[in-house]
């Protein structure tokens, strides 16, 4: 047994820590406490750090985790569950609904400001679209949260995680993704998730763990050499699933780590 801190809010408690119960295996059962097959020395000890966990190593919360979430979020998980965390990851600002009617009036407010730039025929074929396409969006909602943070959810649940580069905290494996040096990051992305990156103008992709990456690299004009994006653009991304009505895949090429400019 071994002595680890941990923080709730303003106190301090030191628990007893199993070795062999690693911080990362506590975060999975967060959100799962009326599982059968958790001993009970484990239900105890993730009722005591439920509301916030936190260890030298860094605040637990703020990793990410592909394909699954964000330290105890859940991908599926429903908008009621993720806000039982918002005292760590921060209030919803503000929320989005992709239903066809918001669409519609989105596009009509486009319209009214920028009607020198578009003509009725435009107008006409987009508001088409929207007819045509806006139900596969109709059942998604994005929350936007302090930090520089957003949730997008799909039927009810998780399905996708964004962050800008506000959101200092951010880490992955213990990297800090928006304080690294954006050409290392790349390189250790790489590296860490096995995965050789895509790229297309500022997006740089791991297609097969589902996590996207603007700003942080681009191509120095036709040399095919890399170097850092603008640091005010910078985000990241990721899912459980395919990313829809995105860029088509054949349109990003291989990114070659060896001519990525530090």
């Amino acid at each position: 047994m071994n002595l680890k801190t941990y923080h709730f809010g303003k106190s301090t408690k030191q628990v007893s820590l199993p070795y062999h119960l690693n911080i990362t295996l506590i975060c999975d059962y967060l959100n799962d406490l009326n599982r059968q097959d958790i001993d009970e020395k484990k239900l105890n000890l993730c009722k005591l750090l439920k509301l916030r966990v936190m260890s030298e190593h860094g605040d637990i919360i703020w990793q990410v985790h592909t394909l699954r979430g964000l330290g105890p979020i859940k991908f599926s998980m429903s908008r009621s569950q993720v806000d039982r965390f918002s005292a760590d990851i921060g209030s919803i600002q503000a929320e989005r609904s992709d239903t066809v009617e918001s669409q519609q009036a989105g596009l009509e407010d486009l319209y009214k400001v920028f009607s020198d730039l578009f003509n009725d025929e435009d107008f006409k074929t987009v508001s088409e679209a929207i007819v045509e396409f806006g139900p596969a969006m109709d059942d998604r909602v994005v929350e936007f949260r302090t930090n520089g943070l957003s949730f997008e959810y799909t039927s009810g649940r998780l399905t996708e995680i964004f962050v800008d580069e506000n959101c200092k905290k951010l880490t992955f494996m213990n990297i800090p993704v928006f304080l690294e040096d954006p050409v290392t990051i790349i390189k250790k992305l790489s590296r860490s998730l096995k995965e050789q990156p895509l790229i297309y103008e500022q997006e740089v992709i791991f297609p097969e763990h589902k996590m996207y990456l603007f700003s942080f690299v681009e191509e120095i004009g036709s040399s095919g050499q890399y170097q850092a994006g603008p640091s005010f653009h910078r985000s990241m991304s990721w899912r459980d699933s395919v990313r829809p009505n995105s860029v088509e895949l054949s349109e990003y090429h291989l990114l070659d780590l060896d001519r990525l400019v530090p």
